[in-house]
Order: structure tokens, then C-alpha cells, then sequence
């Protein structure tokens, strides 16, 4: 699901956007079959043992479909939807949702936008037991390279956790029954040196809790080096 990866020299910005960590499962074991029908298009499907998980929690599978369309050499979209219980010892309670993934080449410049929707059957895993929880999500990327030595990436985000259902209590949130965040990046990159990326990175948060040491929002600078072989 979505752009950024956890190898986070195959993405544009160093760190992780909300989307990634928030409203994205992480890994899946399971089965996968996919397919190229023409040029423009190809499909996928996946059998999994749920979001995250080595040893399904439950007794049932969880699904996960994708379609690729690629109308010319500049332009790809990718749709995913996604189902299946992922409560512990929880068979009934789905999971569902939909996410959108548009590339576009601009001439130097590369666009990403991404869109994510989703929704969780009532369950007592969730902040709310007694209702559905639903989340939002939308980010868009763009990447220019000023030469092939030096580029610079721009992310923008934001997630709306209706329910608290993907936050509350969840890397670094407080418990919560609903929440507004996102944020704005800008990464450098650096590739002087043979094997190398150099990766500055200044970042601005804001969250509708206080959730950053007690207050809404908050600066970080950051600086990634990695050797690639």
C-alpha cells in the first residue's frame, strides 16, 4: 500500500509521512498473485493472514486487491481495497477501505498524490466499542532533481482519525476518540559521493492534541546518511 516504503532510501523524504505509519499496514504474509493483462494495465491479488501479522490472530483471512493503470509513459494510477478482521480473536469486525495512488512525470519534476479511506466494524478493540470507527487520508509528494548529484523532495499530509481508531494511544499519541494531524517536509538529496545519500530534513508537525511534549505542534531537523550497495 501507498508510496513511501520501510527502506527509506527508496523514498523521497528521509523520514515517513503519517499515511505510511498511521493508516497503512506495514507487512503482510501470505499469497500473492498478480498479473500484467496489457500495457496499461495490471492486477493483484493477495490472501493474508491480516495487517501486521507472521500468525493470523484470528480464524479468518484478509483480502487485498490492486489495480494499475498506466495511460502513457508519464502517468501511472494505482487503486487498492482492502478487507478482513484484524482484531485479536475478533472474526467479525472488518476492516475496509480504499486507496488511491497517482504518479505523474512533469517534466524535471515528479507529483505524487496519494488518498486513503477506511472504516472498522464496531469492536471492543476500539476507542468508540459501540460504533464504527472511519479515517481519511491525503498527501502529495514532489520530487525535482537540480542535478544528479542533488535533489530536493516536498511532502504534505494530513489524517483525519474520526474515531481515534488509528492513533489513540499509538506511536507517541495519547488516547484519544478522534483526531486531526499532518504535516509539511522538506528533504535534501544528496548524492555526491559514490554509494552515498546525504539527506537533510527539516519537518513541521501539528495535531489538534497536544501531543508533541505537551503542546500541538513541533519543529524537527533531521539528518540521514546511508551507504548503498
Amino acid at each position: 500500500m501507498g508510496l513511501e516504503l520501510i527502506e527509506t532510501t527508496a523514498n523521497p523524504n528521509w523520514s515517513e509521512g503519517n499515511q505510511f505509519i498511521y493508516v497503512e499496514n506495514f507487512t503482510a504474509l501470505g499469497v500473492s498473485l498478480e498479473t500484467k493483462l496489457n500495457r496499461y494495465l495490471d492486477v493483484q491479488l493477495r490472501v493474508i493472514n491480516g495487517w501486521d501479522q507472521v500468525s493470523d490472530n484470528n480464524n479468518r483471512k484478509s483480502l487485498m486487491g490492486r489495480v494499475g493503470i498506466s495511460p502513457d509513459t508519464l502517468t501511472s494510477i494505482g487503486l487498492v481495497g482492502f478487507w478482513g478482521p484484524e482484531e485479536s480473536g475478533d472474526n467479525t469486525a472488518n476492516r475496509y477501505g480504499v486507496e488511491a495512488l497517482l504518479w505523474r512525470k512533469l517534466g524535471g519534476a515528479q507529483l505524487w498524490v496519494q488518498s486513503d479511506y477506511g472504516r472498522e466494524q464496531a469492536n471492543s478493540a476500539l476507542p468508540t466499542p459501540g460504533q464504527d470507527a472511519k479515517w481519511w487520508a491525503l498527501g502529495s509528494w514532489l520530487l525535482y532533481d537540480f542535478r544528479p548529484s542533488l535533489g530536493l523532495a516536498l511532502r504534505g499530509d494530513y489524517v483525519d482519525d474520526e474515531s481515534g481508531a488509528r492513533t489513540s494511544g499509538s506511536f507517541g499519541f495519547p488516547a484519544n476518540t478522534g483526531h486531526k494531524f499532518g504535516s509539511a517536509t522538506a528533504t535534501l538529496n544528496i548524492r555526491a559521493w559514490p554509494n552515498a545519500a546525504v539527506r537533510p530534513e527539516v519537518r513541521y508537525d501539528r495535531s489538534t492534541l497536544a501531543a508533541f511534549a505537551g503542546k500541538k505542534d513541533q519543529v524537527s531537523v533531521a539528518l540521514g546518511v546511508a551507504y548503498l550497495y
